[in-house]
């Protein structure tokens, strides 16, 4: 089974090097740093994502000194010092004046564009960009009730700075995240998702027939046949891209979404490994109801959004993942398409009937 490293991109010197650029505007700098290593020549910044923070939260004291660089840590060597009594906690260092900082993040999508017959074939660069400043005084002067416990500690936190009380802790920093091969990161989703298959095809499921109560041993492929039919999202969704008019448009997956990615395995020691893409069109997308109007109609306004985006059939993947349009939509335009209303790509139709079959979304 393919492991994380085989689809981590690692490049000697890299994190160090995003950490002296300094974050600016545009992000000139790092892109022309991040250019100048080998697997990145032609590195682009594709999108950015905010509204995230670090839950990690240095401790300050009034004066501005840093006390601790983890502020639940050290609020629970606070409680240990008073025997476990958050009360006499709270009670001893409200009035002392210590503050919390919070860093906001903000997540920068770069994609370099490997240039090979694959959808998949591109290196994602994930930054984030690190603003963190004093953001709050780190207990409240007034509680509704007695805190009991290291968690009404932590969400006894006073109230954000105002003006110009709320300053910055330190410069805005660049922090590399990773670098991934995306079609390797397919693939070994892919091969992990046939190996949970052969485990799920071998067992046998005990069903109760709900009417006669009659219990019979079943597969899988014989409750549900052709539940194997096809191949994990993460791959079907580049597969999809590159057969409709999407992909053959000429039109790069990369230069209109990226991909959100994880790998972890639970506490029962079972691997998992998602892959949700993430639009890059920097412009508002009116929102398409599929109940809407007549069957052309809702075709219109569909090609309309194509035509925004400039990618025939890219109204399908919005459809996969996102508010913008809903599935009703692509039951409705596949209906119309068999009933001869709207005149739909045959190679469009078959990805669309294919989601019918077996729907899948993100």
């Amino acid at each position: 089974m393919p492991s994380a490293a085989s689809y981590q991109v690692e490049v000697p010197g890299l994190q160090a090097a995003v950490a002296r650029c300094a974050p600016a505007a545009g992000h000139k700098s790092l892109l022309k740093c991040l250019r100048a290593f080998e697997p990145l020549p032609d590195v682009k910044l594709a999108t950015s994502r905010g509204d995230a923070w670090l839950v990690r939260r240095k401790v300050l004291s009034s004066d501005g000194a840093l006390v601790h660089d983890d502020h639940e840590a050290w609020l629970r060597l606070q409680l240990e010092q008073d025997g476990g009594d958050a009360d006499k906690t709270y009670r001893r260092l409200k009035g002392e004046g210590y503050l919390l900082t919070r860093c906001e993040i903000t997540n920068l999508y770069l994609v370099h564009d490997q240039g090979t017959s694959e959808q998949a074939g591109f290196v994602q660069v994930e930054v984030d960009v690190e603003d963190e400043y004093v953001d709050r005084k780190l207990l409240s002067d007034y509680l509704w009730s007695t805190p009991s416990d290291l968690r009404d500690l932590l969400n006894a936190e006073g109230d954000e700075l105002q003006g110009d009380a709320r300053r910055r802790f330190r410069p805005a920093a660049y922090n590399l995240r990773k670098v991934t091969d995306v079609a390797a990161f397919v693939e070994a989703a892919h091969a992990l998702e046939v190996q949970r298959r052969e485990s799920m095809r071998s067992k046998k499921l005990l069903v109760t027939d709900m009417d006669t109560g009659v219990e019979k041993l079943m597969s899988q492929d014989e409750l549900a046949p052709g539940w194997d039919r096809f191949p994990v999202k993460a791959k079907r969704l580049f597969d999809d891209w590159a057969r409709s008019s999407a992909g053959r448009s000429g039109a790069r997956f990369c230069d209109n979404w990226v991909a959100q990615m994880s790998d972890y395995t639970d506490k029962d020691g079972e691997r998992w490994m998602s892959l949700v893409p993430a639009w890059t069109f920097a412009q508002k997308l009116a929102q398409i109801e599929g109940h809407k109007g007549s069957a052309y109609e809702l075709y219109g306004k569909l090609e309309k959004l194509d035509r925004r985006v400039k990618v025939p059939f890219a109204w399908f993947f919005y459809m996969l993942h996102g508010n913008r349009v809903d599935d009703t939509c692509g039951k409705r335009v596949l209906a119309a398409a068999e009933a001869g209303q709207i005149v739909l790509p045959e190679h469009d139709y078959q990805v669309l009937k294919a989601w019918r079959t077996h729907p899948y979304g993100f």
